[in-house]
């Protein structure tokens, strides 16, 4: 529900455009563990609109949506990583690692491993 909360504001769809509330919806849904709220958190924080742009954690969302099987998210989240010094690089690999813990081993199953 949050999601798709989030998504209206984005877009301004009946509501006023409101990037900041939306980002803070997504980022309730991420909590839920809803996979493509992680991939919008991560492109907010990638572009900066919604919250400050941030590549540590845009890499970490969209690492975790692209081993869900998500794509489409791998060249935004080469781009983060990209944008990286070497210190935040490895900053973002150990949030990532996290992320992957948090938000996508949850969901495989044991015959899927």
């Amino acid at each position: 529900m949050k999601k798709r909360l989030a998504t209206l504001y984005q877009m301004g769809l009946g509501v006023p455009t409101d990037f900041t509330l939306a980002a803070s919806l997504w980022t309730d849904a991420t909590r839920q563990r809803h996979i493509l709220a992680l991939r919008s958190i991560g492109l907010v924080y990638h572009i900066g609109r919604g919250a400050e742009p941030n590549h540590i954690l845009a890499y970490a969302c969209l690492n975790a949506t692209v081993a869900q099987g998500d794509s489409d998210s791998a060249h935004t989240r080469d781009s983060a990583f990209s944008k990286l010094k070497a210190e935040q690089k490895k900053e973002a690999k150990v949030l990532a690692e996290r992320y992957l813990r948090d938000y996508v081993k949850p969901f495989i199953t044991p015959n899927n491993e």
